[in-house]
């Protein structure tokens, strides 16, 4: 198998004791909630994006409890792509309106 350098590959592992305590309290779980079922020893392994920060700022987010996640690859791509079309059109219409003043077609305002 091989994973992309801003992946990190690690491995959940039940804590039985922990499991039942939490269990037994019931504003933590519900019954049907997915996290009472046990996980099969084939979905163990798990990966994560790794976010693109240094060392320093991850753990003063972890230290401050800040909730945060490595942004989608898909997500970035399509913000990217937006971006771009959005610049392009702009110097489409800037062109168009230039032309149109050179040529002497455009409004004397």
């Amino acid at each position: 198998v091989v994973i992309s350098k801003d992946r990190v590959g690690f491995r959940v592992v039940t804590d039985a004791e922990k499991h039942a305590a939490a269990l037994l309290d019931k504003k933590l779980v519900k019954e049907d909630d997915v996290s009472v079922r046990e996980i099969p020893l084939s979905q163990k392994t798990i990966y994560a994006m790794k976010p693109p920060a240094s060392a320093d700022l991850i753990d003063a987010l972890r230290e401050h409890e800040v909730p945060f996640r490595a942004a989608s690859t898909k997500t970035s791509n399509s913000l990217a792509n937006a971006a771009r079309f959005g610049i392009f059109a702009f110097y489409l219409l800037f062109l168009r309106k230039m032309y149109q003043t050179m040529s002497g077609s455009g409004s004397g305002g």
